[in-house]
């Protein structure tokens, strides 16, 4: 297998007709890559900070990124309020700092405490 090591080798670079089957991109930056009529069948992506800021994945067109993060929220209990953070940058546990609804109130949550 061929390995390229500088960060710029390949930037910007064009594949036509290319068989790139069995290629692994490890730690690589594939940010802004436009795939055109390619064969993505059995591609495995592995992007822990695909939602972080403003990221997006586009598949056919259709921002597929909200979708990965529900089934991975799914999966893995308490995912879903690793970003909470409270009073003082302290993380919160999303559920775990409401009151319990009042008597004859439908669902109302407390302040969240520090």
């Amino acid at each position: 297998m061929v390995t390229f090591k500088r960060p710029d080798e390949l930037r910007e670079a064009g594949f036509a007709g290319t068989d790139l089957t069995g290629a692994q991109f490890v730690e690589a930056g594939l940010s802004g890559v436009v795939m055109r009529g390619v064969d993505v069948q059995g591609a495995d992506i592995d992007a822990p900070w695909l939602l972080d800021g403003e990221g997006s994945l586009r598949v056919n067109g259709v921002n597929v990124a909200p979708f990965v993060e529900a089934g991975l929220n799914g999966r893995f209990p308490g995912r879903a309020g690793r970003h909470g953070r409270g009073a003082g940058g302290r993380r919160v546990v999303l559920g775990a700092d409401t009151a319990a609804p009042g008597p004859g109130h439908g669902h109302v949550a407390g302040p969240c405490r520090p």
